[in-house]
């Protein structure tokens, strides 16, 4: 049987409320007023007080290359996902004793928001003492559904391999992927 064991978060650098993201698209966008006020209508009908952001507000104001934006997503999504597994491992409110990271046996990473050779899980492995027999799964370009299909080959994973870890990681840094035009 699958049993989720832990869980480990983290958030972006910057959160801003949902008024202040308003405020930041619509300088952004020059869109007839018509158009604008539809586009706003989904901040409000998204039920979420605040956004969190790998960015600063300054940085939407700015052009900026794909190198650039993809350089920063290894940068950011390699932190953060860092500092989720090491909470994860560690969490007493989930866990009695910590996992030590050489008892997990599978590693599956999930993201849309960037492109990375080696696979960021190849890195997250260079930088954590995984053992070097540690499976690795990544999966990209699977959107808002990564995290559940990414749950589910865990799922399969554990149900083949019993006596088995997986740690699942999903980070996105979708502020990275906005693009004005």
């Amino acid at each position: 049987m699958t049993v989720i064991g832990s869980v480990g978060t983290q958030h972006a650098r910057y959160s801003y409320s949902q008024e202040a993201v308003k405020d930041i698209v619509n300088a952004l966008f020059d869109y007839p007023e018509r158009k604008m006020q539809r586009l706003l209508q989904v901040f409000d009908s998204a039920l979420i007080n605040e956004r969190q952001f790998s960015v600063n507000e300054q940085w939407f104001y700015e052009e900026h290359p794909f190198s650039d934006r993809n350089r920063l997503y290894l940068t950011c999504a390699l932190e953060d996902s860092l500092k989720a597994i090491d909470t994860c491992l560690t969490d007493q409110q989930f866990l009695h004793n910590d996992i030590p990271y050489e008892a997990v046996d599978m590693l599956i990473f999930v993201s849309s928001t960037g492109i990375a050779t080696p696979s960021l899980e190849a890195r997250i492995m260079n930088k954590r003492p995984f053992r070097p027999d540690t499976k690795r799964m990544p999966l990209w370009g699977l959107g808002c559904a990564g995290g559940a299909i990414g749950l589910s080959h865990a799922s399969d994973w554990i149900s083949a391999h019993p006596d088995k870890t997986c740690l699942l990681i999903c980070t996105e840094q979708c502020s990275l992927t906005f693009q004005k035009k």
